[in-house]
């Protein structure tokens, strides 16, 4: 079975705690990834969370990601203030 997709790395990722890492090659423990700067990684199958599109765009709207978690509230921050977009909410009035 192929697998495909994003995985979060971390929390120990070298520079951002929690990163996404696609993946590029895998066993029947280990997923094998890359990340946005093109580090490779492994991570463990048992422990990996897909990484779902809402998490990588940022959103204003934190109820809105597709999975709420550490890595993809951390990442969502991260991505807005890249994008000069440093407010964000939980639900709307």
């Amino acid at each position: 079975m192929e697998l495909q997709g994003k995985v979060w790395i971390g929390p120990d990722h070298p520079t951002h705690s929690w990163a996404v890492g696609t993946i590029i090659s895998h066993t029947d423990t280990v997923l094998k990834v890359k990340d946005d700067a093109g580090a490779e990684f492994e991570v463990a199958r048992s422990g990996a969370q897909m990484v779902h599109a809402s998490c990588e765009e940022g959103v204003g709207d934190l109820l809105t990601l597709g999975d709420f978690n550490e890595a993809a509230l951390l990442h969502n921050i991260r991505v807005r203030y890249f994008k000069d977009e440093i407010y964000c909410g939980i639900g709307s009035p």
